[in-house]
């Protein structure tokens, strides 16, 4: 359990075994809230990849279909009849008579081993044949095509009826709905190296066919493009929304978790740091939540789906290609470690520069007072020189990396090509096929780079969440009991009493020790001493910002810690020499955004403490800007100021931390 009054440095993690799980677990709860929105993102994703996956399908569909002729022929001699029968058997319902003991049919029916025993027998002849369809015309041209066919008869051959009416494949008993087309019986066919005779007029007329099919096919390409460009902007405006709402959601917890740590833990904590830890390191996670959270489920669809299509359609070169998935596992397993502490390195050190930059440039002023610019320009160096090295570390680990897996990529791309076009020349795969296995082996290897980068952002992210949650977690060191004391108003006298105190902000380093005194109301009392005595620490205890290590502390008899937190402060207005403004304006400054204190009870106490005058003198008087820590006013107007709010909230107990050092004799 982290301490009371701190959490686990930067510098410690390192050390520290981290729990991604419970991380992502603890995550994800604050998008729970939001689930329906994330389900809604879910299934728009999955429309898209289902889009996305099905898009070079179409693209086999237009080769093999439309652009390349492939029908093959079948040649059998009288020594052939075993085989014969065997292909008039398996394939009867798609071989088509052409001709005494030859057949026409559509070569990516064929199962493999046929067709390269067929090549080798010299059964299935290499040549293409363009197929006609005359039931593809429009009536107005039939005749137009039959005067086309009947013109070049010598390299025109009539197909007749089917050989069978059976038909078994290589995958199936029974041939898959979307090679039902391939049943079709052609009324004529034309060898490939033949339409050289036909004139480019004549070739348009008797392809108007596919080239029908093609405008059909692009058409039904571009709509899925459009319906994936509505379908992603909706997923990502989605997961945006989810993820802006999350972060939201913990930007606001973890500012209200701030408010209620002690000043024992600012003290040892410094503001850059913490920054850090409400902007920096949320985007961080925002960025897991948007670009890791639902798209991993879309990268891992995207696997499995163009996985499953490559095995079924071609088995033995998708086993090829998974071979490199071992590689890419264990390149992945190296390379996880150095990311992590890449990426933690970055964390701390990016955080040692926020702090040492809100540091320099709070005191600025003392900083060029002092002519310690050459130092603090030292010191920054030395940070950024810690931040510069991180950095290059991370980018070296990612520069090694992506090119490793680019080089897998491209490895199972030449694979493809090698093997992949050996079949095509084999004729025991299309050409169309042999298209689509490319684009599907890059788009195979994209989730897996995604895949790859998200690691990053998740490695980015888990750094971040193990110090957004190590912050979370550090338990408010003061806090109200059970059943706090809560006084009406009316009911606190404002007597104090200090018994037998103990108090030191570093263990063995004592502050106060064994101090005893006693205010009744109405009293005045000066509390004189060396500086370092503990003046300004009294004053904190009475606040309750710090708790003492012993003794009490109590105000009308009850000791401050059975106090609720709120009625306490609300009634101790405190007036410091250091006097902290806000970047609003004078009124703002004066009531702190109380709302039940009004406007003219904020000028009733500009006027107390001989503030109006100035003020009025402002261009906006009470609306008049202030600049951050009051850097357009005077020491001795903040201090006025300072006056002003402590009288405005009308406390019981007023306390002046020499609070008039800064205000001019007549004023004071």
């Amino acid at each position: 359990m982290p301490p009371h009054h701190g959490f686990i440095a930067d510098e410690d993690l390192s050390g520290k075994k981290f729990y991604d799980a419970r991380l992502v677990k603890r995550l994800m709860a604050f998008a729970k809230p939001y689930m329906l929105l994330m389900v809604i993102a879910f299934f728009l994703l999955l429309a898209a990849s289902l889009i996305e996956i099905y898009l070079p399908y179409l693209s086999k569909r237009a080769i093999d279909d439309f652009i390349v002729a492939n029908h093959q022929m079948l040649v059998f001699s009288e020594k052939d009849s075993t085989d014969k029968i065997h292909y008039i058997e398996r394939y009867g319902s798609a071989l088509f008579y052409a001709g005494k003991d030859s057949f026409i049919i559509d070569g990516s029916i064929l199962d493999p081993a046929d067709m390269k025993r067929g090549m080798a027998q010299k059964i299935v002849l290499p040549k293409k044949f363009l197929p006609i369809f005359i039931s593809d015309y429009p009536p107005s041209m039939v005749n137009e095509v039959k005067n086309i066919l009947r013109r070049h008869g010598e390299f025109v051959i009539e197909v007749g009826s089917a050989a069978g009416d059976t038909i078994l494949t290589h995958k199936t008993l029974k041939l898959p709905f979307s090679k039902k087309n391939k049943l079709r019986k052609p009324d004529y066919v034309i060898e490939n190296e033949n339409l050289a005779h036909f004139s480019q007029k004549e070739l348009k007329i008797l392809r108007g066919g596919q080239l029908n099919g093609l405008a059909k096919i692009a058409l039904l390409y571009f709509i899925l493009l459009a319906i994936s460009f509505l379908v992603n902007f909706g997923q990502v405006y989605t997961l945006f929304t989810v993820s802006q709402k999350a972060m939201h959601d913990i930007r606001i917890k973890l500012f209200s978790h701030l408010q209620k740590l002690s000043l024992r833990f600012f003290d040892k904590n410094p503001v850059g740091r913490l920054v850090t830890r409400s902007t920096n390191d949320i985007n961080t996670v925002a960025e897991m939540f948007t670009s890791v959270a639902v798209n991993l489920f879309k990268d891992l669809l995207m696997l499995i789906g163009i996985g499953a299509i490559m095995v079924y359609m071609n088995w033995r070169l998708s086993m090829m290609i998974f071979l490199i998935t071992p590689l890419i596992l264990l390149t992945a397993a190296f390379f996880r470690k150095h990311m992590r502490e890449a990426y933690r390195w970055v964390r701390r050190a990016l955080a040692a520069v926020n702090a040492r930059i809100s540091e320099d440039l709070s005191g600025i002023r003392i900083i060029q007072a002092f002519r310690q610019e050459d130092t603090a320009r030292e010191k920054f160096s030395l940070v950024n020189k810690e931040y510069y090295d991180a950095t290059m570390k991370m980018l070296l680990v990612n520069a090694i990396f992506r090119p490793i897996m680019s080089l897998f990529s491209n490895f199972a791309i030449a694979l493809i090509i090698w093997y992949g076009g050996g079949q095509v020349i084999q004729q025991s795969m299309s050409l169309g096929m042999l298209v689509v296995y490319l684009s599907y082996i890059q788009m195979f290897f994209r989730p897996i780079m995604a895949l790859s980068e998200k690691y990053n952002i998740m490695q980015a992210a888990m750094a971040a969440s193990e110090r957004i949650f190590g912050l979370l977690d550090t338990e408010p060191e003061i806090v109200n009991v059970e059943n706090p004391y809560k006084p009406a108003p009316e009911d606190i006298r404002g007597k104090v009493e200090f018994r037998n105190v103990y108090f030191s902000y570093n263990e063995g380093e004592p502050v106060l020790k064994d101090v005893s005194f006693v205010v009744e109301p109405g009293k005045t009392v000066a509390l004189v001493g060396a500086t370092g005595a503990g003046k300004t620490t009294i004053i904190s205890l009475l606040s309750r910002l710090y708790d003492i290590q012993s003794g009490q502390i109590l105000i009308d008899d009850v000791d401050i810690r059975n106090w609720d937190l709120k009625t306490l402060r609300r009634n101790i207005g405190v007036v410091l020499q250091d006097v902290f403004l806000f970047s609003t304006n004078i009124r703002e400054n004066i009531r702190l955004n109380a709302s039940d204190i009004s406007a003219s009870d904020v000028e009733a106490a500009a006027r107390i403490v001989n503030a109006e005058e100035f003020i009025k003198n402002l261009p906006k008087k009470y609306d008049e800007p202030v600049a951050e820590r009051g850097a357009t006013l005077s020491a001795g107007q903040r201090q006025l100021l300072s006056f002003a709010r402590a009288l405005a909230f009308d406390p019981k107990i007023l306390i002046l931390d020499e609070a008039t050092a800064n205000i001019d004799t007549h004023t004071e």
